[in-house]
């Protein structure tokens, strides 16, 4: 009797999945032959329609096109755009997306003439479904999410026309009937349109920038860090990789340093001018990473330490500028570099190749190459650390950031003292290529799966009160879980955190800005004990994969601060 039973559930099961493919065919034709027929008098604009990612137990890969294709031709017809999908025209985008290569993507949806990127999930749940669509709109604007629960599938079609019905009104103001529209959000807290609007707080001025010269303002406070006054550079036309500051000539003077793809260039705050001293042209094949400026010759001139890849292979720059030109103290270095101090205070060089961290010196050739092997937690890479005394015992100890962008704090006997619930240093660059990195793990997979670099962490005392603080950037990171390698920025800030034994407390934080802090740094003042510059380097690119029909603007701000116990 039983395998009687269970024989009719699996005709059963078989019959639900036809009606459903029949549904959604019959949901699909009509609208599909109104967007042919009105695709002639369309508005110009065209939305792109990924295949539908689908997550459910027993597998049901036959649903990606049919809801692709009815999500797609319920747009065209609510706006009156054309509607591009299907694998032939979509395929080779939605494998640079699989993969991160943004830069790829962005040129396939350039020549496609994508106004609008749509990504649509359907998961099973612990009880029933979830739709997931998020939007992705062409310039600056952060993408959209919107989302609904199902309890069977059946209910699909339906959802998704409420769904089209939603972002027909709340993305491309269209009018829909009243009794139409669709709830915002379900009991479960989950909201129909979750998204800030930095492009809208750009236009309101929290994102003010000059063309022609800084500004200056005052700002007073009681707490133990106040900002005396701020200046920042006019909006300059680049896509930075990472910036850092500090007296690169030895003259006194603090220089800015920014990294962008291809060149090197050399800026300094004069008076109330942001002035562009020099300018380096770098190899097109290299991947620039990061900066860093540290005297690790003890000439009192801070060498240039830039971190870059060949391919899949570390090949680093250490450049001198000498008050008129640059010249260039190592070439072809086989690691990625970044500077750090040892447990007595004094700058040392690390370098990565592969899974290893080492000691970099320079042997009798003159060249730099790996001495003693740097110990550290499984799971962290060059830029995820600094090893730093929070509490003054005479022990260090190590502060990470985790793949989750989580803030760490480890003893020496690697037991974890703290973690952070909010995320940290969450960045928009990778180490390498990501082919590379991938053919990495395959060739070592006993290395971590990651991909993305972090922004840098730094320890000083702000406050006087012999303990360091620690500076972090907060890029508001956002992802689609289905679409790892894609991520975008929601506002972005930098933190002073400061340590009390157990757990790191908020001290200080910058204004949220719109976009994405590419770098910063800090600097103290040798003239006026406990006075701080905070150097950001601040990018309106919040990682939209659409943003490409104007060029990345960045401003570089300076802020003078003096902080008190």
């Amino acid at each position: 009797m039983k395998a009687y039973s269970d024989s009719w559930l699996a005709v059963g099961n078989q019959l639900c999945q036809f009606v459903l493919l029949f549904i959604l065919f019959l949901a699909a034709l009509p609208a599909a032959v109104l967007a042919v027929d009105t695709h002639a008098e369309a508005k110009q604009g065209k939305i792109v329609f990924l295949p539908f990612t689908v997550k459910s137990q027993p597998p049901q890969d036959h649903l990606r096109t049919g809801l692709t294709s009815v999500l797609a031709t319920r747009m065209a017809d609510r706006t009156g755009l054309a509607a591009v999908y299907g694998a032939d025209k979509t395929g080779g985008l939605e494998e640079m997306l699989q993969q991160g290569n943004q830069q790829e993507a962005k040129k396939i949806l350039k020549n496609m003439h994508g106004d609008y990127l749509f990504l649509g999930n359907l998961e099973q749940q612990e009880q029933g479904y979830e739709i997931l669509i998020h939007v992705f709109r062409s310039g600056k604007a952060a993408p959209a999410s919107f989302s609904r629960r199902i309890d069977a599938l059946d209910k699909t079609i339906p959802t998704l026309d409420a769904l089209a019905d939603e972002i027909a009104t709340k993305v491309f103001h269209q009018k829909v009937a009243e009794e139409e529209l669709p709830a915002v959000a379900d009991k479960d807290g989950i909201s129909g349109f979750q998204t800030s609007h930095p492009d809208k707080a750009y236009r309101n001025g929290l994102y003010a920038m000059s063309e022609q010269s800084t500004i200056a303002t005052t700002s007073v406070g009681s707490g133990p860090l106040n900002v005396l006054n701020s200046q920042h550079s006019g909006a300059l036309a680049l896509s930075l990789r990472a910036m850092d500051a500090g007296d690169v000539d030895g003259d006194g003077r603090e220089e800015i340093v920014l990294l962008e793809q291809g060149k090197l260039i050399l800026c300094r705050f004069s008076s109330d001018r942001f002035q562009q001293i020099a300018e380096l042209p770098l190899s097109s094949y290299l991947g620039l990473h990061s900066v860093h400026l540290a005297d690790l010759d003890n000439d009192s001139r801070l060498e240039i330490y830039i971190s870059a890849s060949s391919g899949s292979v570390p090949s680093s720059l250490v450049m001198a500028w000498d008050g008129k030109k640059f010249y260039t103290l190592h070439d072809q270095v086989p690691f990625y570099l970044r500077p750090d101090s040892d447990s007595a205070g004094k700058p040392v060089l690390l370098g990565q190749a592969g899974g290893n961290i080492y000691r970099i010196s320079l042997n009798r050739a003159g060249d730099l190459s790996r001495a003693e092997e740097v110990q550290v937690p499984q799971g962290f890479g060059l830029y995820d650390f600094i090893r730093v005394d929070l509490d003054q015992d005479g022990r260090r100890e190590f502060v990470g950031l985790t793949e989750e962008n989580k803030l760490l704090i480890l003893n020496q006997e690697q037991k974890t003292l703290w973690k952070s619930e909010e995320s940290y240093g969450a960045s928009r660059d990778a180490l390498g290529s990501l082919a590379s990195r991938r053919q990495a793990e395959v060739d070592q997979p006993h290395e971590r799966n990651r991909m993305y670099l972090h922004t840098r962490l730094i320890a000083q005392d702000m406050t006087g009160d012999g303990k360091p603080e620690i500076i972090v950037s907060r890029n508001r990171v956002t992802s689609v879980k289905y679409f790892k390698s894609l991520r975008w920025f929601e506002g972005s800030s930098v933190s002073v955190l400061s340590w009390d034994g157990s757990r790191m407390n908020n001290l200080w934080e910058t204004q949220q800005v719109p976009g994405y802090t590419v770098d910063f740094q800090v600097l103290r003042s040798t003239e006026q004990p406990g006075r701080f510059r905070l150097v950001a380097a601040e990018s309106d690119d919040s990682g939209n994969p659409l943003y490409f029909w104007s060029k990345e603007k960045t401003i570089i701000r300076m802020q003078e601060m003096i902080g008190k116990p």
